[in-house]
């Protein structure tokens, strides 16, 4: 049996075909491999960006707060002030101003439905996500001697000069009465209020309905419109949270009421690092109070993740159950 020796070039041209066709497999090669590489490298940027716009408190919720669902604007959006004032020129005596993408709005109007539709004005301006309705529904009962618009304008702007803080106010005029209703922190407030009302020329009586605002419920009123945020993933305070704390220490210096600052968390994610997550920012919050000047006895809990204030899994009920909130104690 005879073996045939495997056949070698013998020619140079022949050697240089065969050196070329060895060099274009290996380029081949090569360029299959790059695209292969590259490919991976997308795939895994692709799962990165994935992963990094995907919230939840386990990855660090950016705040506790029921903030307005993704498809609004963002609570970073810049607010056109000028354009926010043209937009509520039509309502006269409203007076608008902007603090932290909430709208403000002061003065007085006619009615509900007018003030509705001053909210809903605010609520079209490009960076705006919630109203801070501060307005004063002035009105009349109808009859023959009503006093005019003049004298309810009037009344309306005596009780908030005289007074710091008004929620709510309303005020009617029923013949030479003047009825005023709403929320003032102190009994001083309330009387005071009424002596306004009764400077008003064509004002003889005050029927006073103002009731006393619960320090707990105005700080939680005040969390709902702008809400206390957190670096991603940790405990720190974002700088935009300063005008929402500011509010909080002015309303807690004129009680000396002990609270519970409570912290909440969304259901995703680990519950352990959820319960450790919600303490933290308690802690936070009230290292941040006793740091400047606040002397209310306060304790920080931390409840870890719950659904209690809104159900589902959608963003907008995740964010609400992410939350700081104040509980006298």
């Amino acid at each position: 049996m005879t073996t045939t020796a495997p056949r070698r070039p013998s020619t140079d041209a022949e050697l240089h075909d065969e050196f070329m066709e060895e060099r274009s497999w290996a380029t081949e090669t090569k360029v299959l491999l790059g695209l292969l590489v590259a490919l991976l490298l997308i795939l895994l940027l692709l799962a990165l960006l994935i992963w990094a716009t995907t919230g939840s408190d386990e990855q660090g919720a950016a705040d506790f707060s029921d903030a307005p669902a993704p498809l609004g604007p963002t609570l970073d959006a810049p607010v056109d002030v000028h354009a926010l004032a043209l937009a509520m020129a039509p309502f006269g005596t409203v007076v608008a101003a902007a603090e932290n993408n909430v709208a403000v709005l002061r003065g007085t109007v006619s009615s509900a439905a007018e003030a509705q539709a001053a909210r809903d004005t605010a609520l079209s301006v490009a960076g705006i996500v919630a109203v801070d309705d501060q307005l004063a529904i002035v009105g009349t009962n109808g009859s023959t001697e009503a006093a005019s618009n003049d004298v309810l304008h009037a009344v309306a702007a005596a009780v908030g000069n005289a007074v710091d803080d008004v929620s709510n106010l309303r005020v009617r005029v029923e013949r030479e009465t003047a009825v005023l209703w709403g929320a003032v922190r102190s009994q001083s407030d309330s009387d005071a209020a009424a002596r306004a009302a009764l400077s008003i020329v064509g004002i003889e009586r005050v029927d006073n309905q103002l009731g006393l605002l619960l320090p707990e419920t105005e700080i939680n009123d005040r969390l709902e419109l702008s809400p206390i945020r957190f670096d991603t993933g940790s405990a720190r305070i974002r700088p935009e949270s300063t005008d929402t704390l500011s509010a909080i220490i002015r309303i807690l210096e004129i009680t000396d009421e002990a609270f519970e600052v409570q912290g909440f968390t969304d259901v995703v994610g680990s519950a352990g690092k959820n319960q450790a997550l919600s303490q933290e920012r308690a802690d936070a919050v009230v290292q941040y109070l006793l740091a400047n000047g606040v002397t209310n006895r306060l304790t920080a809990v931390g409840y870890g993740e719950t659904d209690r204030f809104a159900a589902g899994a959608s963003s907008a009920a995740l964010q609400a159950n992410r939350r700081v909130q104040f509980i006298r104690r």
